[in-house]
């Protein structure tokens, strides 16, 4: 068997492991799933929870988000799975910013792999340019 990168076994098993370069500033682009590339959160849906891990308002597309309810570790939650690849992305709470939703989708950074606006076209994430803004968010 193939060995996996660090970032497609934790997501497939459902262990967290930190990439910090998800925690520094936010640059314009889009996160996509690690293992399949799906499109999952965009720049300007990200925002600074103080929880520690990347946190985002809302996907950039539902249809690429899977719920499910988690009882896992004595608590009740709802746990992001991505729709096609099925990697564990993290956990969606009802704590978010009030003015976007009210959502915190808290993200495992080892999920995610990001792309720049300046290679989403190239990369053929060109239909969801419009759902980023350009520039330093925070």
């Amino acid at each position: 068997m193939a060995r996996l990168p660090r970032e497609s076994t934790a997501v497939q098993t459902c262990w967290t492991w930190v990439k910090w370069v998800f925690i520094l500033p936010i640059l314009p682009g889009i996160y996509v799933d690690v293992v399949s590339g799906e499109p999952l959160f965009a720049s300007s849906d990200k925002f600074e929870s103080g929880c520690g891990w990347p946190s985002f308002t809302k996907p950039v597309d539902a249809e690429f988000i899977r719920e499910l309810h988690d009882t896992s570790h004595a608590m009740i939650r709802t746990e992001v799975r991505s729709a096609h690849g099925d990697s564990h992305l993290g956990h969606v709470f009802p704590d978010g910013p009030q003015d976007r939703g009210g959502l915190r989708y808290c993200i495992n950074s080892a999920s995610l792999r990001f792309i720049h606006l300046n290679d989403m076209e190239a990369e053929g994430y060109g239909d969801y340019i419009s759902q980023v803004e350009a520039g330093e968010v925070w």
